[in-house]
């Protein structure tokens, strides 16, 4: 890895660099040790939300989530909206683009809540906008960066740059006028752009950020201060795709097959930094590989399609998010009601145990005949 420094002024780059060499922190999964699995063996509860769409305002792929306090944000990435719902699921607003003024946006790259402020970056209008925790508007910061998913505190910035090899590295630190460039693009990647729908995570409990690194087996880890700690190397053997193996293919398309076709894990799905573990999932194919791991990066808990024998409810979604200890999958209404009438039909229904399923039903049964989100928040029990 090389480190990378120079100063913005204006957009004049002024260069810097010299050599680091991370921890190596090589993880090895070996994907044939997971069990068939059952949800009670690593999550306690299950709660069910409906999101109530409003008819003024529709979402269409809601992908980022952020959950703080009794709110729930949501960012829907292919309509450049914004919407904030009560933790009950009620709509309150949505911030939607408009255009290129001085209070305006048209796209939305990422969004941080901190504190009391909503960041929202644009890159097409090369700033960021800023809103209270109720959607009014408190004004705008120029952004010199094109798009990037970031994060942000008093002191500096992180952005993912989407493998832009203009800038050269996959992630930059901003503190001031200072900016740092973490971790090589590899050159067959250069130019792929996606990223994690979660982006920066930052783990209260010690302070530490992650990023799930798109088209790799890798989590970078930056300590409290926004300087790149570790990388997290998950090794799944004879199962790992070999990302040198890219420049065989003609494109993503004749990659993606011969993936599929070998049963290989290119990537890791979900990285979700819990209290006292991670949950990492990845998909081989049909398999769903649930892995629960401690600070010492130690395979606590290995399951694969996991069976939901908590309510009963089953669900190929994998988890999406997180709320505090709580993991988030996201679901829609009509492939929940299918589900929860070919599972209980005409039963006698009334909940038991650790899930509102049947309460939820009957509340909302009217509304599951339209399309809207629900997010089934499973509660994590304790890995120590």
């Amino acid at each position: 890895m090389k480190l990378l420094k120079y100063t913005l002024y204006s957009f004049l780059l002024v260069f810097f660099s010299c050599n680091t060499t991370p921890k190596n922190n090589k993880i090895v999964i070996d994907v044939d040790k997971s069990i068939s699995g059952n949800f009670s063996d690593v999550f306690g509860a299950i709660e069910y939300v409906l999101i109530k769409e409003d008819s003024l305002h529709p979402m269409v792929n809601p992908y980022k989530f952020e959950f703080v306090g009794d709110r729930i944000f949501i960012l829907d990435d292919r309509q450049n909206k914004f919407f904030s719902y009560s933790a009950e699921g009620k709509f309150l607003y949505a911030i939607s683009a408009s255009g290129a003024g001085p209070l305006e946006f048209e796209t939305i790259d990422d969004f941080q809540i901190l504190g009391q402020r909503i960041f929202l970056k644009d890159a097409m209008t090369k700033k960021t906008l800023i809103f209270d925790l109720d959607g009014n508007v408190l004004g705008t910061e120029n952004n010199e960066l094109l798009k990037a998913s970031f994060y942000r505190n008093d002191d500096f910035s992180l952005y993912y740059m989407h493998n832009d090899p203009e800038m050269g590295f996959r992630i930059i630190k901003k503190k001031n006028d200072e900016v740092t460039g973490y971790i090589d693009i590899p050159k067959n990647i250069e130019k792929r752009i996606s990223l994690d729908q979660n982006g920066f995570i930052q783990r209260q409990r010690k302070g530490l950020i992650y990023y799930n690194l798109p088209f790799s087996q890798s989590i970078a880890v930056f300590d409290k201060d926004g300087d790149l700690e570790y990388v997290k190397n998950f090794d799944f053997g004879k199962y790992g795709f070999d990302s040198t193996m890219r420049s065989r293919f003609s494109g993503m398309m004749e990659e993606n097959e011969y993936i599929q076709a070998n049963g290989l894990i290119d990537v890791i799905n979900s990285f979700l930094p819990l209290k006292d573990s991670y949950l990492m999932v990845v998909r081989q194919n049909s398999n769903a590989h649930y892995i629960f791991l401690d600070s010492k990066n130690k395979v606590r808990y290995q399951g694969k399609n996991m069976n939901n024998d908590i309510d009963r409810m089953q669900t190929t979604s994998i988890p999406w998010t997180i709320n505090g200890d709580q993991v988030v999958v996201k679901m829609y209404s009509n492939q929940f009601k299918s589900n929860y009438m070919e599972t209980f039909g005409n039963e006698s229904k009334t909940d038991q145990g650790d899930s509102n399923i049947h309460s939820f039903y009957e509340e909302h049964k009217e509304e599951l005949e339209d399309e809207h989100l629900i997010l089934m928040y499973l509660t994590v029990k304790d890995f120590k």
